[in-house]
């Protein structure tokens, strides 16, 4: 959808007090998105579905849908054109796309979240970077006073997570986000920024060249308009979607009132697993991590129980990431970079526990690179060695 209509229908919903889920109807109806030449014809397709259909869905403007209140809405959103088309000069064409809910960009993590689902979101990216249903997506959250023992936790996980290539996804705010983006960007890691200003300014502008340097290898999202007043409830709306983003969040300190609990309360409304990482009880910083264990997060006891509680998601039916098998082409991030005999040392084994002698047989390799594969599987947690023969490591 090109930036100005984008922006105009925004507008438009603004002004009208149009709800989220009534303009992913809106969405549906009208299928705005590249087999439409404007804004305008697509309208027209919506008002005409609207009326075929009588949805009582539809809340308050199907008991409205009528021809005489579709020319007035449209004659609402034409008022609002050079409004839109002045904000949409503040975005860079060329780095910037408006993706809507029946977009094919359009993350399958959003789809999963219900009424929460964001309709419309602005995204800045190099143009290689696109959401992608197979890469593991974990959130990073924290406090805005994060210390060096959060710096230490962060680094540590994200240098063992680099082999599996993930999305970084976290809020750019002072602390701890900002570790997380900055410690993706040293290791090659992909990031996403998820913020609570438009794409064309920052918050906080100390993270300007920061946030640039994440828009330049990785990407930045925003539901906010060129021009908005930064809001409080604008934070609120960006750790939804960081949340409804995450496979998994991780949380690495937090206060007792810290934002970042609103994230994991969100995340543990949409089925994604939370982690926390504890630490003194004496520490400010650490009070609202200490909470969230209390109330069932996952303990991060290390970099081994988050491997663990990333296998388990193989097993949870709510996760976008569910269908795949211990040597899946689909879904590589779960093992890693595993090589070619290492796959195929996988692949033996799925038919039961093998010696290594029964391995050599069937691939015909030397028993050298045998041991050494099966080696690296068991430090992987791929494998597990018992009475003398290697079998699969049981999920989760």
């Amino acid at each position: 959808m090109r930036l100005e209509d984008a922006i105009c229908l925004k507008l438009w919903q603004r002004q009208q007090g149009i709800p989220e889920p009534l303009m992913n109807r809106l969405f549906e109806y009208s299928k705005i998105n590249e087999d439409f030449d404007n804004l305008w014809q697509a309208w027209d397709s919506f008002w005409s579905e609207a009326l075929n259909r009588q949805d009582s869905q539809l809340g308050k403007l199907g008991e409205l849908a009528d021809s005489e209140t579709a020319s007035w809405h449209k004659s609402r959103l034409l008022a609002l054109r050079d409004e839109a088309r002045r904000r949409a000069d503040r975005l860079n064409p060329e780095m910037d796309l408006a993706i809507s809910s029946v977009d094919r960009q359009y993350p399958q993590r959003f789809r999963q979240i219900g009424e929460h689902k964001p309709s419309l979101f602005f995204l800045r990216r190099r143009s290689s970077f696109e959401f992608s249903n197979t890469q593991l997506q974990i959130a990073i959250v924290g406090s805005r006073r994060s210390s060096a023992y959060g710096h230490s936790v962060v680094e540590q996980a994200l240098r063992h997570l680099a082999a599996f290539k993930p999305l970084i996804v976290s809020g750019l705010a002072l602390g701890m986000d900002a570790e997380a983006h900055r410690v993706s960007l040293r290791l090659g890691i992909d990031t996403l920024a998820v913020v609570p200003r438009s794409l064309d300014d920052c918050y906080p502008i100390a993270h300007r060249e920061l946030k640039m340097e994440i828009e330049g290898l990785g990407a930045s999202l925003s539901e906010f308009l060129p021009g908005d007043e930064l809001r409080p409830y604008h934070f609120y709306q960006r750790n939804r979607l960081i949340a409804g983003l995450a496979d998994l969040l991780l949380v690495v300190e937090a206060g007792a009132k810290s934002g970042a609990l609103i994230t994991a309360n969100y995340a543990a409304e949409y089925g994604r697993p939370v982690m926390a990482v504890p630490g003194s009880i004496f520490s400010p910083l650490c009070q609202g991590c200490l909470q969230l264990i209390h109330e069932g997060a996952e303990m991060y006891r290390g970099v081994d129980s988050l491997i663990d509680c990333l296998k388990s998601l193989k097993n949870r039916a709510t996760q976008p990431l569910d269908d795949f098998s211990p040597v899946s082409e689909e879904m590589p991030w779960i093992y890693g970079d595993v090589t070619g005999l290492e796959r195929e040392i996988l692949r033996q084994l799925r038919s039961g526990e093998k010696t290594v002698s029964m391995l050599q047989t069937s691939l015909q390799v030397e028993l050298s690179k045998i041991h050494s594969a099966l080696t690296r599987l068991q430090l992987l947690r791929l494998v597990r060695q018992q009475r003398g023969a290697y079998l699969l490591t049981s999920p989760g």
